[in-house]
């Protein structure tokens, strides 16, 4: 059969083929580059993604503080005669020490 002809030839060309001295005399061209790249963008997109989501929510937090101010604004109350003169009492009393 002739199927099996390619597997001899591949494993004989195997078996005779010269070892090498030593491991691999170099990493290729920019592999620990991106390798070290992507190790440091996993450790931090965690907190690179609360960042974005902060940034992104104070605009938001700051237009919803101003709409709900101008639509609860409160009133102008005037306190009750007695409220200022508890007040004025306190701070007379807190003087005088």
């Amino acid at each position: 059969m002739n199927s099996n002809d390619h597997w001899k030839n591949l494993s004989a060309t195997a078996a005779t083929r010269p070892e090498r001295s030593g491991g691999p005399t170099s990493m290729p061209f920019g592999f620990d580059t991106r390798g070290l790249a992507k190790l440091r963008a996993l450790r931090e997109l965690p907190a690179e993604t609360w960042f974005r989501i902060a940034l992104r929510a104070i605009p938001v937090g700051a237009a919803v503080l101003m709409v709900c101010w101008l639509v609860v604004r409160p009133a102008q109350a005037t306190p009750s005669e007695d409220a200022v003169q508890l007040a004025e009492a306190v701070v007379a009393e807190a003087l005088s020490r």
